[in-house]
């Protein structure tokens, strides 16, 4: 288990990323991601089952850049 020390470090450093200000600014951002793998799954038109979660759930955070990069 880490530590204190480490954990309030490791909370400073992430902190910023999820402030109202840098989550309005990565906005557009996230819209984007959203709304290209909705369409991505609307164009297989229910042709067969679909994973939400492998589909859309994990991709969300994986394609957005919190970090800016």
């Amino acid at each position: 288990m880490p530590s204190k020390a480490h954990s309030s470090l490791t909370r400073s450093m992430v902190e910023p990323l999820f402030t109202r200000e840098h989550v309005d600014k990565m906005r557009p951002q996230i819209q984007q991601t959203v709304d290209s793998l909705l369409d991505d799954m609307l164009k297989q038109e229910g042709e067969q089952p679909m994973d939400l979660v492998d589909k859309f759930s994990l991709p969300v955070p994986s394609f957005v850049s919190l970090f800016g990069i």
